[in-house]
């Protein structure tokens, strides 16, 4: 089946809401809001900065994330803002400052950037060193995170 952007719906227990992401705009890509067990994970990959409708989602949804995967495909290389297709890390910081600004996240939850490409020409322990100075962590192969 098909999803659709902002319906929520619910399979084997979870509900899902697919959001409008930044990808391909010759495709329909989203990303997701997960709950189950009164857990939400904010799995933001394969995206680049969120249109405005996303935002404006997220700030209505009153939702708390307890786990945020983003994409970091560019590492701490500078992207332009109009990217259609991922994210570097400071285009995370912006991102991440609207689900605070918002209420969805706090000190709690815990932010893994993740989907890290080749391209991002940026070694994993440069990237470890500035999401640490955050708060974040970065993700690797075989990583299990409890929340």
């Amino acid at each position: 089946n098909k999803v659709t952007d902002f319906e929520e719906f619910t399979t084997e227990g979870y509900t899902i809401t697919p959001l409008r992401a930044k990808h391909d705009p010759k495709s329909t890509p989203v990303i997701y809001i997960i709950e189950k067990d009164g857990k939400t994970l904010f799995y933001s990959c394969d995206t680049a900065v969120y249109y405005e409708e996303t935002f404006e989602y997220l700030k209505n949804c009153k939702k708390h994330f307890d786990l945020i995967a983003i994409d970091c495909t560019y590492g701490l290389m500078p992207q332009n803002k109009n990217e259609m297709s991922h994210m570097c890390f400071e285009d995370n910081l912006y991102v991440l400052d609207k689900p605070a600004e918002f209420g969805l996240r706090d000190e709690n939850t815990k932010v893994v950037m993740t989907h890290i490409s080749h391209n991002a020409h940026t070694t994993h322990e440069q990237l470890v060193k500035a999401a640490e100075e955050k708060g974040f962590f970065v993700a690797y192969d075989g990583m299990e995170i409890e929340f």
